[in-house]
C-alpha cells in the first residue's frame, strides 16, 4: 500500500492545483487579452483564452519540487524551457523554423545528459532515434491539440499507462512523475471538454509532449527488454499522436501544403466531417489511444506473444488512416505534388501495391499467430527456428497466390461474397504451395496443425480488414446533413433505390426506413434498413422514425394502398421525391445526382 500513497498524493495535488489555476485564468485571461481568435484554419468559433498551459505547467512544476525534485532535473529544465517557447508561441506568433530551433536545443540538452534511446547496437543511430523521438513527440501533441479535450485526454490515456509499467517494474520516481502530469492533464480537462472555455495552447501541448516523450526513454524500463518491445511499446503507447502527425503530414506535402501551417485537416475533424459529433469523435479517439497504450503495455509483458496482435493494431490504424485520408479537408490545386500525371497514372499500380504488401504482411502475422497457438509456452529453440525460415517462404509464395487470383484488384469498399471466395482460395493456395515448397527445401516434420491455422488466419486477417473498410464506408462515410428519407414499399425497385441511397454521397440522403402497406412485410429488412408496416396513418410513422422525407421509387406499379400513403403524406406536408432507376438511349447529355430525382408534384 506505501508503493501506491506518494503517486496517488502527487496526482490528487497536481489535479486540485491544476483545475484551480485552471478556473483563475478562465475568469482573468480574457481581461489580460490572453485569448485566441477565430481563424479560418481552426476550429473554434469565438474568442477563447488560451493559457491552459500556464495551469499544466505551474501545477506540474509545484508538484515536482514536492514529490520528486532533484529526479530528472535536466529534462525537467528542458521540458520547462519548451513550455515557456511555447507560450511565446501563443502570445506573438514564432516561425515555425524558430520553434524547432528551440526544441532541437531543448532535445540536444536532454540527450547530452545521457538520456539515449539504446535500441540499435550503433550509437550513432541510437542518438539519432532518440532526437528524432523527442522532436516528434513534442510536435505530435502540439498537432492534436485541435478539438476540445483531445490532447489533454490523450495525454492522461498515456500516463496511466505510463504508470502501470513504471510501478510495476520499481521506477517509483517515474511513476510519480506520469502521476503528476496525467494529474494536471485531468485537472485541466474540466474545463477543456466540449464545450471548452479554455485552451491549452502551444505552452501546455509541447511541455506535456516534450516530457512524455523524454520520460519514456529516460527511464530504464525501454532499454531492459527485447528489442521488440523497446520498439513496440513506445509506438503504440503513443500511435494516435504518431498516426495523427503522419496523416497529416503525408496529406499536406501531397498536397503542396506547408506542414507546419495549422488547419482544419486532422484525424479528428475529418471524423466530424463524416457525421460524427465533436464529443463522439475525441471518445473514439480516446479509446484508439487507450487501446493501442493496451497492446503496448501487453507487449512489453509479452514481447513475442503480442507481436502478432501488435501489428494488427497497426496495420488497423493504417487501413482507418487510409479510409481517412479519402475525404479531402481542403481543395487540392492542380500543381500540388499528388496531382502530377505520372502519379495519377501509377495510382491503381500503387493501390494494388499497398494492397499486396498488407496481405502479404498479414500472412507472415498469421503464420506466427498459427505457431504461437500451436506451440504456446514451448515456442522457443526448434519452433522459432522453423517459423524464422518458414516466414519468408510462407510470405512469399502468399503473395505470388495473391497475384495469380488478383486479390489485390478487389475494391474493399465493395467487399463481397465473392472477394471472400478468391481470398479462400488465394489462402489456401498460398499455404499449400508454401507447404510444398518448404518440403522441397528440406524442412520436413511440419506441423499440419500450424498449416490449418495459418490458412485460417490468412482468410480471417485479410477479409476482416476488408469488412472493416466496408464497415467504416456503410456507418461513417455519410455527408453531413444529410437527409433521412424514408422509402415507400417493400419490393425490387425498393431494394435497387435503399441500395443507392446508401452508396452515393451525392444524393446526400441516406434511407433509415421502408414503409409499406403489407402487414406480412413488417420487420423484413432490406440491405440491412427495416420495414415498417404503414397502418393507418403513415405521417406519424414518419415522425417516429425521425424522416425528413418519404422516397418513391419507379419501376414497379404502385396498388390502391400505396396511393393512399402518399395522399396522407402529401396532405401532411411530408416532402415527397421520387428516384428514378431506369435506362434509356443516351442522347449525348450528362446525368447528375439532381436529374436522378425529382419531386412528385
Amino acid at each position: 500500500m506505501s508503493r501506491y500513497l506518494p503517486p496517488a498524493c502527487a496526482f490528487l495535488s497536481a489535479a486540485l492545483l491544476s483545475a484551480g489555476l485552471t478556473w483563475l485564468l478562465v475568469r482573468w485571461s480574457g481581461r489580460l487579452r490572453l485569448v485566441a481568435q477565430p481563424r479560418e484554419d481552426r476550429w473554434h468559433r469565438k474568442a477563447t483564452p488560451n493559457t491552459g498551459g500556464l495551469a499544466i505547467l505551474i501545477a506540474s512544476a509545484c508538484c515536482y519540487l514536492a514529490f520528486c525534485s532533484g529526479q530528472y532535473r535536466v529534462t525537467a529544465i528542458c521540458a520547462g524551457f519548451v513550455a515557456l517557447l511555447g507560450f511565446l508561441d501563443d502570445r506573438v506568433q514564432l516561425r515555425p523554423s524558430v520553434k524547432f530551433a528551440g526544441q532541437s536545443v531543448a532535445a540536444l540538452v536532454v540527450i547530452a545528459s545521457g538520456v539515449v534511446w539504446r535500441v540499435t547496437p550503433w550509437e550513432w543511430a541510437n542518438l539519432a532515434l532518440t532526437f528524432l523521438w523527442i522532436a516528434g513527440i513534442t510536435n505530435a501533441f502540439n498537432l492534436i491539440d485541435n478539438m476540445d479535450g483531445l490532447c489533454a485526454g490523450v495525454a492522461a490515456i498515456i500516463c496511466g499507462s505510463r504508470f502501470v509499467l513504471a510501478l510495476h517494474n520499481g521506477n517509483r520516481s517515474g511513476a510519480v512523475l506520469v502521476a503528476i502530469l496525467g494529474g494536471a492533464a485531468l485537472g485541466f480537462l474540466i474545463l477543456n471538454h466540449k464545450p471548452a472555455r479554455i485552451f491549452m495552447g502551444d505552452c501546455g501541448s509541447m511541455f506535456i509532449g516534450f516530457s512524455l516523450g523524454a520520460l519514456a526513454i529516460a527511464s530504464p524500463v525501454p532499454n531492459t527488454r527485447a528489442f521488440v518491445s523497446a520498439i513496440f511499446y513506445p509506438a503504440l503507447a503513443f500511435v494516435y499522436p504518431i498516426f495523427d502527425t503522419v496523416l497529416v503530414s503525408t496529406l499536406r506535402r501531397s498536397a503542396g501544403r506547408p506542414i507546419s501551417v495549422g488547419g482544419r485537416d486532422h484525424s479528428s475533424h475529418r471524423l466530424v466531417s463524416l457525421g460524427l459529433t465533436e464529443r463522439k469523435a475525441v471518445w473514439l479517439l480516446w479509446a484508439l489511444t487507450a487501446m493501442g497504450a493496451a497492446t503496448g503495455l501487453l507487449t512489453y509483458a509479452m514481447p513475442v506473444g503480442v507481436l502478432a496482435v501488435a501489428v494488427l493494431l497497426l496495420t488497423g490504424v493504417t487501413v482507418f488512416g487510409i479510409f481517412l485520408a479519402t475525404f479531402p479537408a481542403y481543395a487540392i490545386p492542380d500543381t500540388a505534388p499528388v496531382r502530377a500525371k505520372w502519379i495519377r497514372r501509377f495510382a491503381p499500380n500503387l493501390r494494388a501495391g499497398v494492397t499486396l504488401v498488407v496481405d502479404t504482411l498479414l500472412a507472415g502475422v498469421a503464420l506466427l499467430a498459427a505457431f504461437l497457438i500451436r506451440w504456446e509456452d514451448a515456442f522457443t529453440g526448434p519452433p522459432v527456428h522453423q517459423f524464422l525460415g518458414s516466414l519468408p517462404v510462407v510470405m512469399g509464395f502468399y503473395a505470388i497466390a495473391s497475384i495469380g487470383f488478383r486479390t489485390f484488384d478487389s475494391g474493399w469498399r465493395w467487399f463481397g461474397v465473392r472477394d471472400m471466395i478468391a481470398l479462400g482460395r488465394c489462402a489456401a493456395a498460398g499455404s499449400a504451395a508454401g507447404v510444398l515448397a518448404l518440403w522441397f527445401l528440406g524442412i520436413h516434420g511440419y506441423s499440419r496443425g500450424v498449416v490449418l491455422l495459418c490458412a485460417f488466419f490468412v482468410l480471417a486477417f485479410t477479409a476482416g480488414l476488408r469488412l472493416l473498410m466496408r464497415v467504416l464506408w456503410l456507418s461513417l462515410a455519410l455527408p453531413v446533413g444529410a437527409r433521412r428519407a424514408a422509402v415507400l414499399g417493400a419490393n425490387g425497385s425498393t431494394a435497387l433505390t435503399v441500395l443507392l441511397l446508401q452508396r452515393s454521397r451525392l444524393i446526400n440522403t441516406t434511407p433509415v426506413a421502408v414503409i409499406d402497406p403489407d402487414p406480412a412485410a413488417d420487420r423484413v429488412h432490406i440491405h440491412g434498413v427495416t420495414v415498417h408496416y404503414a397502418g393507418d396513418n403513415a405521417p406519424r410513422l414518419l415522425r417516429k422514425l425521425h424522416a425528413d422525407l418519404l422516397v418513391v421509387s419507379s419501376g414497379e406499379p404502385f396498388t390502391g394502398e400505396h396511393r393512399r400513403i402518399l395522399e396522407q403524406c402529401r396532405e401532411a406536408g411530408v416532402p415527397i421525391e421520387q428516384l428514378e432507376v431506369g435506362m434509356r438511349e443516351w442522347k449525348g447529355d450528362l446525368c447528375t445526382a439532381e436529374a436522378g430525382r425529382h419531386a412528385v408534384a
